[in-house]
């Protein structure tokens, strides 16, 4: 088990994450100037997206972890 894979896994994650929640204040920027109808959409979306992202990142996280 090799920690330097590890820090490298767990750096990659963390600007993962940083360009995830500056994408996705930019969003949510956007949603705000929608109707309503359109607002409650992309809010549906939005969430799944960010749900996908979430699972994805944990599960190659465990996934990494599995390996070494």
């Amino acid at each position: 088990m090799s920690t330097i894979v590890n820090w490298r896994q767990l750096l990659f994650v963390f600007v993962v994450a940083v360009i995830s929640v500056g994408l996705d204040y930019t969003v949510l920027d956007r949603i705000h100037t929608m109707d309503a109808a359109l607002q409650q959409l992309a809010m549906l979306t939005f969430g799944l997206y960010i749900a996908f992202t979430l699972v994805n990142t944990v599960w190659s996280v465990f996934a990494g972890y599995q390996e070494s």
